[in-house]
């Protein structure tokens, strides 16, 4: 992946995050909040967004019940399933498509 390509999926997945944690849904539950600007710090500190997207997903699931999530999470939940499921297999289909 070239440097650009990299910093552009960084600075989508950043700012898709942040969205969702300005989410007035979300706000309402700390514990998500926390999980979800861990993400982001490890964003802000170049690690891996596959990595990061791998755990998130894990985190989301194994912490949260899916009915106490809202909707903004859920979407996400879906996209980093997709997102890591098309890493692991080694298809690069290019940045996140937000």
């Amino acid at each position: 992946m070239s440097f650009k390509k990299a910093n552009k999926e960084e600075l989508t997945f950043k700012n898709a995050l942040t969205e969702i944690i300005n989410d007035p849904a979300v706000q309402k539950n700390a514990e998500l909040v926390k999980v979800l600007q861990s993400a982001v710090e490890k964003a802000n500190k170049n690690q891996s967004i596959q990595s990061i997207a791998s755990n998130l997903s894990v985190q989301l699931k194994s912490n949260f019940a899916e009915k106490e999530l809202p909707a903004s999470v859920i979407d996400l939940q879906l996209k980093l399933e997709r997102y890591t499921a098309i890493g692991a297999n080694g298809i690069v289909t290019g940045v996140f498509d937000w």
